[in-house]
């Protein structure tokens, strides 16, 4: 297998100014708890609201068609179709289709923090820009099974067809969020990590047990 070396392209002048002025008025439609947290500034001054960026979420699903998160599903193809496969994954088992569903609209929700813009003035995501993807281990807000848990987790690591097969780590995504449930279960099943230096407080797994992040 060859392996490429990392390449650095420069967007064309007049592409990153059209992200930033898009950048500018989604910041004028941002709200009020995106704007505590000065998300807004990074969208105008660098000019970047997560686009290129991957989120994913492990809780109780997503309601895929939802004003504020069809756009950014990445299941979502131009065309307007969705494509499930390497998208979306229900553990949980307990969705009345394969569409991906949400019993408890607490996924939903999460979701929404993440990368809300429903693309008519109102905007509730830190992201707006960036895709999602979800795995669905909780059939309520904390009726996670641990093996639900665990095969979602899985899953993210290589995201699988709608049949399980074929895994695809190179679609895996950037970053996951998940609740209480789950950090459970990583304090249970990922070994202690010793700080680097005498001293040094333990804060993440990447940082301290020697994984890389991906760059």
């Amino acid at each position: 297998m060859r392996v490429d070396p990392v390449q650095t392209v420069k967007p064309p002048e007049n592409t990153r100014r059209a992200t930033k002025a898009t950048a500018k008025a989604t910041a004028t439609a941002a709200n009020w708890n995106i704007k505590h947290i000065n998300a807004p500034r990074v969208w105008t001054e660098l000019g970047t609201r997560g686009e290129n960026i991957v989120v994913a979420d492990i809780d109780a699903g997503v309601k895929f068609d939802h004003p504020a998160l069809a756009a950014q599903y990445r299941g979502k193809k131009p065309d307007g179709s969705v494509d499930h496969n390497y998208n979306w994954f229900n553990a949980a088992g307990d969705c009345p289709s394969d569409d991906p569903c949400d019993g408890s609209g607490d996924g939903t929700h999460t979701m929404g923090t993440m990368v809300g813009d429903d693309g008519a003035g109102r905007v509730v995501g830190v992201a707006p820009g960036a895709k999602w993807i979800a795995a669905r281990a909780c059939t309520g807000e904390w009726n996670c099974p641990e093996s639900a848990i665990l095969q979602s987790g899985e899953w993210l690591l290589a995201p699988r067809d709608s049949a399980y097969r074929n895994p695809r780590p190179d679609l895996a995504p950037d970053t996951v969020a998940a609740g209480p449930p789950f950090h459970r279960l990583h304090r249970l099943h990922v070994p202690e990590c010793r700080p680097r230096r005498p001293g040094a407080r333990t804060t993440s797994p990447a940082n301290s047990c020697g994984v890389r992040r991906r760059s």
